[in-house]
Formats: C-alpha cells, structure tokens, sequence
C-alpha cells in the first residue's frame, strides 16, 4: 500500500481551531486591519522598543549578552542597543532586554507578557528577508493576536490550579506566527510552525521571583523563530497541537481550555487590544501601587512620612507583599520597597533599583520599619492603597483602582515616546529618541525594515 503524502495525513486538519488561526495568520492582509488597531501596533511596538533600551541596563543583561555570544557568536541580525548577533543570538537577547527591566507590557487575564517573544522574533526574521515596514506591521499583529488568542484559550482554573507561566507556553505560537508570516509561510506550514511551537512550549510558577522567569520569554522568542524556520524547511509538526483530544495543549495543560477563544471573531475583535502597557519599571502587581505613592508624595510636599501603610489585593499581596530587595528583580516585585524609594525620592526609574540604593541604609530601614504591607479582599484586582501617616497631621489615603497603563486608562503616544526618551537619554543617545518613534508611526512607508534597525542598533557599542 502506497504511503499518504505528509501533506494528506491531516484527517480534519481543516476543521480545527488551530488551522483556521493558522489560516488567518498566513493570509490576512494590512487592507484588512483597521487603522485604529493598526495603531495601537505601532504603539504596542514603539513601547516594546523603549523596554529594550531600559533592559538594555538590566542587571542581569551582561551575563544574557555572553549567553548570546555562545547561542551563535558575531552576526549581522541588530541587537537593540547593542552590536550585531547571530540570528539567534540576537533574537535572545532582544527579548531578554524587552522583559528585562520589568517594564514590557502583560495581558492580565491571562498573565502573559506577550511584546517580549513576537517582537525580536519579527525584527529578527524581519531583516533576515528584506522586508518592508509594512511586511513587520502585520506580522507583529498576526504575532500579538495570536499570542493572546493562545493564552485566553489555556487559561482556565485547572492551567492556574497547575501553575503553568502562560509567556512560555502561549509566547512561542505568537513568535512562529510573526516569523513565518515574514518567512512566507502558507497555511499549511503555518500550521506545522504552531505544531513546532507547541513542542517547546513550557513554563511554571516556579520560577517567580528568579531570574528564570524572564527566560520563559526569551526562550519562548526562540522557540517560536525556530518553529518558523523548521515549517519553511518543510518539517511537518502536529496538525492541532493546541485541540487535539490526545497531547492537545489545551487537554495536557488545562482541562480542556477555552478553544472558542482561539478563533471566534477571528479579524473582528482584535484581543490585543486587551494589553496593558507599563509606565514604570517594576512587576504588573504594583503598578497602581507605584502611582498611589506618587501620588501620596505629592500630597506630603517635602514631609518625610512617619508611617506608611500598603494596601494589596489577594493576588498582588502573594506575589509582591513579602518580596525583599537583595537583587533587583526582588526589589522591582517588592511592594515595601517600592512605597519606600517612591515615597523618598518622589519618581520611579529604573536606576533606582541598582545595587547603590538597595544598599542604602537609610532607605532599606524606612522600607523595613516604616512601611507595613497589608492584604485587602475588597481592592480591585489590579488597585491599590497608600496610607502615609505623619506625626503632626492627619493620615493621607491615596487609592488606585485601575493603574496608568491598563486598557481602561491606556497609555498614549505621549506617556510611550517619554518612555523611549527616558531609555535612550540613560544610554547616552538622547537623540535617537525622535528619530525611532517617527519610524514606528510611519512604519507602512518605509520601503526597508533596515531603515528602523539601523536606528535601533549600536554597532559600536562592546556589548
């Protein structure tokens, strides 16, 4: 009996979830993306860029940079920031620096951060074929979609209950789907990309708190860029990785998921929009916390409080109310910390979690004595209370429903380009500030992704 063709071993392939996305991944035109989500894109991606160059001063970052060195040593692919890598080195790295200063963006139903994988991934595959502003809009789109689509639909009680991180399991069909749409994938190959992706996604709960965590990203990038290129070399991979009944995602990760929510009003309702993006270095859990004690400080003018209460939601109390500040991704998850360097120096910037004031004496005796962390059931899942308490007045309240950032209170173009003119001015290239965000905004006239990387690069730079 003659062997089926690879092609023709997909008994209902064309019927599943995972084959429409993938369908719609390979073939939906920019014509076809209205402007509106268009720019939210560009915005998304602008602010992806402006995390990087923060990471770019990341602790950690020295030590990702050799680890990219070994990946693949010297190549022509732009680190953003940073000298040329290899393919794969530079799309490490990349998103190593997206997430590295805790800064990126975090789609929080699902709490996944989805700029770290699809970004370098695209910009990667980007200049690897020559393609135009245009080619990467809609691959970043098709990435940031479909990462959201992925992790929404694994994202029930039994995914949570397993402790599953969704960054490392979601992220990699995101970054195959943003490759392979600018590798040229049709529907059919897209398919085996996800089937590949699906084969390196992985990622626990485990790692909170460590620096692993940040790795669930980076990996997830590769992992998602290697899909691509296996799909285009004509490696098959599982037709519905994600619904399969058997080895599916959505049945080995969670108790079955939510399948409807990987296609159901595919190219209608854009689930990107979904994204929160961060103002402030420092874990999604304290965002509102961060703007309250901005707030508080402003109402103390130049008192010094006697006392300061913090008041978290149940969520945001374990991941961040008994974090200490003996690192800087400790510090940057620490909630006492946090009410104590805002409430000193009356701003939050990357620079003041370095190891100079985390060491400061006075500063870590004010976070330990003065600052009490307090869980409150009754606070939005994403609020937060500052109660700061002087000797001569009456205590102030200052409570945050709904942080700067989230999709009730988006950021604007405004709050992102400061962020990338806060990032380039801290790497000594205030200038480049202007130039990037008007090729981001003006991203579908540009003839040659080359003309953006080149702004992102810094090929001189030893690092």
């Amino acid at each position: 009996m003659t062997a089926q063709p690879r092609s023709e071993r997909r008994t209902g392939a064309d019927a599943t979830a995972d084959a429409r996305l993938a369908a719609w991944t390979a073939q939906v035109r920019l014509a076809d993306i209205p402007e509106e989500t268009r720019a939210w894109a560009r915005l998304v991606l602008l602010d992806a860029i402006a995390s990087a160059l923060t990471g770019r001063r990341a602790e950690e970052r020295p030590a990702v940079a050799r680890i990219a060195d070994t990946l693949g040593g010297s190549g022509s692919s732009t680190v953003i920031g940073g000298r040329p890598r290899s393919l794969v080195g530079a799309t490490f790295l990349n998103a190593f620096q997206v997430t590295g200063a805790t800064i990126c963006d975090v789609h929080r139903p699902t709490l996944c951060h989805v700029t770290p994988e699809v970004v370098p991934a695209a910009l990667a595959a980007a200049a690897s074929v020559g393609a135009s502003g245009e080619d990467l809009l809609v691959a970043a789109i098709v990435g940031l979609e479909t990462t959201v689509r992925v992790a929404s639909s694994l994202t029930d009680r039994a995914f949570r209950d397993r402790g599953w991180h969704a960054p490392g399991i979601a992220g990699p069909f995101g970054a195959a789907a943003a490759a392979g749409r600018l590798l040229g994938l049709d529907p059919t190959t897209m398919g085996h990309a996800f089937g590949h992706a699906g084969g390196q996604a992985a990622g626990t709960f485990a790692a909170l708190g460590t620096s692993a965590v940040k790795f669930h990203q980076a990996r997830g990038a590769v992992s998602g860029l290697l899909a691509a290129l296996l799909a285009r070399e004509g490696l098959d991979a599982a037709a519905a990785v994600l619904t399969a009944p058997t080895g599916g995602l959505l049945h080995a990760y969670a108790a079955g998921g939510q399948p409807d929510d990987l296609d159901d009003a595919l190219g209608e309702t854009w689930r990107f929009a979904e994204l929160s993006l961060r103002r402030w270095p420092g874990a999604s859990s304290v965002q509102a916390l961060i703007e309250a004690s901005l707030q508080a400080g402003e109402e103390l003018g130049t008192d010094v409080p006697d006392r300061v209460r913090v008041f978290l939601p149940p969520r945001s109390f374990v991941l961040s109310g008994s974090a200490g500040w003996s690192d800087e991704l400790s510090a940057l998850q620490s909630a006492r910390y946090i009410a104590a360097v805002v409430l000193r120096d009356r701003t939050c910037e990357l620079d003041q979690f370095d190891a100079a004031h985390r060491s400061d004496p006075g500063l870590s005796t004010f976070a330990r004595d003065r600052v009490t962390v307090i869980e409150d059931g009754e606070l939005s899942a994403a609020g937060a209370r500052v109660v700061v308490e002087r000797g001569d007045g009456a205590p102030a309240s200052v409570g945050v429903d709904v942080p700067r950032g989230a999709p009730e209170r988006p950021l604007g173009e405004a709050d992102v380009i400061a962020k990338l003119a806060n990032a380039c001015a801290a790497l000594g290239r205030p200038e480049r500030a202007g130039a990037i965000a008007a090729a981001v905004f003006g991203l579908e006239q540009l003839a040659e992704v080359d003309d953006l990387l080149a702004l992102l690069a810094d090929p001189g730079s030893e690092t």
